[in-house]
């Protein structure tokens, strides 16, 4: 029972701290660090690689520089509304069988819950190459190889009261709308992004778009997943369950860096679009819809569905479940299926104070940011709330940025970020976390990030 509560509710989001160390993003794109430490507010003033991923058009905003290389970005982030760091090491760390928790543990599991479904969230990204190059006075091209893993699960509360008060005699449980989904692929971006001509009332103007090879390499999924059980007078679980689950079996999901050029097991295409524009010398705005497409899984696919009644010993649904479905004879195999990207829209603004007081009056330079993002597509479980964010980054010195900001909305509430990094003429190095309280107070806290990068530019 411990052990499928921990692989379920766990496992599926700490995998991705496992396969990246240093540690999503919330759809957006991890890699981009300067816009991690300004809480994603980045739409509008992401410049270079960390255009690609968030707005495509901010290509053609140049950086100094003919051409510039990656060092190996790396973001990750996990999250979740109801489940802390906290109550992992107090009830599934000590391997602590939930049934023999006190009444007072039970209560306190059960109210961490925020509502009937606790939702969980994790992404990590690394970019294993990427480079820019400047084709003219108004245009840059971008070509990436990222490699990336997006997990999520939906935890109805019912599941938790199950695990924790399953031994019962009479007791009723009637667990709704569990859904997992999980998939890692590499990803060959080709960027473009360049000024176009510009109405007016507008200093500039600019489109990007980016088009995307992806090579799927693991995917599992349940689409289905219900129970409605009754506690006999001998402890034991019996009552009828609703699953449907696929997933790719050629290469195991729990172990994605085993080996980083096998061979995939499904193939898809991805689209970015951007644009961008300037107001005067100190505003700009911008809007993108990212991973617009999908991912056709075809080799090593296993189907499987059940909708019978099942009876148990032990009050562990999902493992009782998924070995009757591995044991199963009912199985589709061969049979392809498409997954979509989870896409993302961003609006945004940004504004470069420290240009309204004029040269030299205010020390150093100021720049702030608002976005706006949203899940665009069909819904599924990796889809992702409304999010509005704010962030600011101060240079004292031209070298030195500073970077912050708020997030606000999605599942988990709001969010503080923060970052720095050294920017020279031809090497940068940036830190940030979307989440700087969690350094500090982590057990408290079902939410963690941390990204890092270098980028080299040959002048």
């Amino acid at each position: 029972m411990k052990r499928c509560m921990k692989y379920w509710m766990v496992k599926l989001l700490l995998v991705s701290i496992a396969a990246f160390p240093t540690g999503e993003a919330k759809g957006s794109n991890p890699t981009n660090i300067r816009g991690m430490g300004m809480a994603r507010s980045s739409v509008a003033s992401a410049m270079g690689f960390d255009a690609i991923g968030t707005n495509p058009a901010n290509l053609a905003l140049l950086e100094s520089g003919k051409m510039s290389f990656t060092v190996l970005p790396m973001g990750m982030y996990v999250e979740s509304d109801f489940f802390t760091y906290d109550l992992y090491s107090r009830y599934l760390k000590t391997r602590t069988p939930l049934l023999e928790l006190p009444e007072s543990d039970k209560q306190n599991l059960l109210q961490s819950f925020q509502s009937s479904i606790g939702h969980s969230h994790a992404e990590a990204m690394a970019r294993l190459f990427g480079i820019t190059l400047r084709i003219n006075s108004t245009g840059n091209v971008a070509f990436t190889v990222d490699y990336g893993l997006f997990a999520a699960a939906d935890i109805p509360r019912e599941y938790a009261r199950l695990l924790l008060y399953g031994k019962s005699p009479g007791s009723l449980f009637n667990v709704e709308g569990l859904a997992v989904q999980g998939f890692w692929a590499r990803t060959y971006s080709l960027s473009f992004g360049q000024r176009l001509p510009h109405p007016s009332f507008l200093t500039w103007l600019a489109g990007g778009v980016s088009l995307k090879l992806i090579q799927g390499y693991g995917y599992y999924e349940v689409e289905t997943g219900s129970a409605s059980l009754r506690t006999l007078p001998d402890g034991s679980i019996s009552g009828s369950v609703a699953w449907h689950a696929r997933w790719v079996t050629v290469n195991s999901l729990s172990r994605p860096l085993d080996n980083l050029f096998q061979n995939p097991a499904g193939y898809g295409f991805g689209l970015d679009l951007g644009l961008s524009g300037g107001v005067g010398e100190f505003l700009t705005f911008g809007i993108s819809l990212t991973n617009l497409g999908s991912i056709q899984w075809s080799t090593g696919v296993a189907e499987r569905s059940a909708d019978s009644v099942m009876t148990a010993s032990e009050p562990d649904v999902f493992k009782n479940v998924f070995t009757m479905l591995k044991s199963s004879d009912d199985m589709q195999g061969g049979r392809a299926f498409s997954s979509s990207l989870p896409g993302m829209v961003r609006v945004g603004i940004a504004a470069q104070v420290d240009r309204l007081s004029g040269p030299g009056v205010f020390p150093g330079e100021l720049l702030f940011g608002l976005e706006y993002a949203q899940s665009v597509g069909r819904r599924s479980v990796l889809s992702h709330e409304p999010r509005f964010s704010f962030g600011l980054e101060y240079k004292p010195v031209t070298w030195l940025p500073l970077r912050t900001g708020v997030s606000l909305g999605a599942r988990s509430g709001s969010h503080i970020a923060f970052g720095f990094g050294f920017n020279f003429r031809s090497f940068d190095f940036d830190v940030a976390t979307e989440d700087i309280l969690w350094l500090f107070e982590g057990s408290h806290y079902s939410t963690g990030s941390v990204g890092v990068g270098m980028r080299i530019r040959v002048l």
